[in-house]
């Protein structure tokens, strides 16, 4: 008997093959989905590249076409029963990614969620858990009847001809790493950099000595080349390291802190050394790199990448007690159009104020110390809730909150 595939374990593809993988037949493919699934998935410890190649199955390799619609954020199909039912949505990429990680959590592990993670599968207490702890065992459970009737009587015939759910999406695993090349990794020797969550570059930053020069203001750039679609992790910070040392001569990298497409923060030059970024307008600045080509027709801003970048910039401005008015683009002081004639000034500005609290902006006091009062007592976790504080809650969330208020009272 051929041994099975364990949904529990670490990743073992590259966000570079999954995207590679996938824009071979969808050029259109957004690369931060990949990124998520594997970044969800090692929380959970849940095989995050081997999750994707469910989405791959699920919505045709992402040009989805059938019940479920893209701006759903349903990569798995949850709650998508046939003739016509759409199944749920979530609200961003993340919380869909999740709600899959964790629907396959419940089918691997009769364990509780990790610590900390809020419950966002809206079908996980329907679940019999522990009762598929491989992908192969998917077959007439996550997919019903898990094989193709037309070609097969029963699924033990599919699963004898390999061809049953849950061997579909390993074939198109194997499919992936065996045509997919697997990234160079950076060399061990000249430099490496480390990659921060927003959480952990908020736990970094609250540690990090101060720096022995005054810090004024904080510079916004984009690479402009390497573009968004370039990305293939440390290697592309490596790369700029080498062009700025070994090309422009430079001492080290020239950004103190670079956000690349899947939404993490690169560190880079220490914060104690000027920046290399706007000739005679460098004394006193941090410098922050954006990956991607922001000009105008080109790559956007948006999705994890911005959240990551406007955070970032918060963050440091709480930091060094500075002003919005202290935030300064490249192009201002240079006739480049950097960070890219596509971003105005003034919506980024917004969009890091926005930051503050989490509320849309003019969102009333009472309204706020409402909201924050169900935070408070944890009948309300994910932050997504401020940013849709006028819309109404789901169905599922309500029912999650009244069993989160029940539990406190009891």
């Amino acid at each position: 008997m051929a041994s099975k595939n364990p949904i529990m374990g670490r990743s073992q593809a590259a966000a570079s093959q999954m995207v590679s993988f996938v824009r071979g037949v969808n050029p259109n493919f957004n690369p931060e989905i990949a990124s998520d699934f594997l970044r969800v998935g090692d929380r959970y410890g849940v095989r995050g590249d081997i999750a994707f190649c469910q989405s791959i199955h699920e919505t045709n390799w992402f040009r989805f076409g059938g019940d479920v619609k893209p701006n759903q954020n349903n990569f798995g199909g949850i709650g998508a029963t046939g003739g016509g039912n759409p199944g749920h949505s979530f609200a961003t990429i993340e919380e869909g990614v999740t709600a899959q990680i964790q629907h396959l959590y419940a089918y691997a592990t009769r364990d509780p969620l990790p610590a900390g993670e809020p419950l966002v599968s809206p079908r996980f207490h329907l679940v019999q858990r522990g009762s598929a702890p491989n992908w192969e065992d998917l077959a007439g459970k996550w997919a019903v009847p898990g094989y193709d009737p037309r070609k097969y009587s029963s699924l033990q015939a599919a699963m004898a001809a390999g061809e049953s759910y849950g061997q579909l999406i390993i074939r198109i695993y194997q499919r992936m790493i065996q045509t997919t090349p697997a990234p160079t990794p950076a060399p061990s020797k000249d430099r490496t950099f480390r990659s921060f969550s927003i959480d952990q570059f908020q736990e970094y930053l609250q540690n990090l000595p101060t720096p022995t020069r005054p810090i004024n203001h904080i510079q916004i750039h984009h690479t402009w080349k390497p573009r968004i679609t370039d990305y293939t992790g440390e290697q592309t910070i490596y790369n700029m390291w080498k062009y700025h040392t070994q090309t422009n001569g430079w001492a080290d990298i020239a950004q103190h802190f670079t956000v690349s497409p899947d939404g993490l923060i690169w560190d880079g030059r220490p914060l104690d050394q000027i920046p290399a970024g706007i000739q005679g307008h460098n004394t006193g600045g941090i410098m922050i790199e954006i990956i991607g080509n922001f000009d105008q027709g080109e790559e956007r801003l948006e999705g994890s990448q911005l959240e990551a970048t406007v955070h970032l910039v918060r963050l440091l401005l709480t930091r060094f007690n500075l002003q919005l008015r202290d935030i300064v683009f490249h192009r201002e002081h240079s006739g480049k159009t950097c960070p890219g004639s596509g971003l105005s000034k003034e919506w980024f500005l917004e969009q890091v104020q926005q930051v503050e609290d989490g509320y849309p902006p003019q969102t009333p006091l009472w309204k706020k110390e409402a909201m924050d009062w169900m935070y408070e007592q944890g009948l309300l976790t994910h932050p997504m809730w401020k940013e849709k504080l006028e819309e109404p809650l789901p169905l599922w969330a309500y029912a999650i909150v009244l069993q989160r208020f029940r539990e406190k009272i009891n």
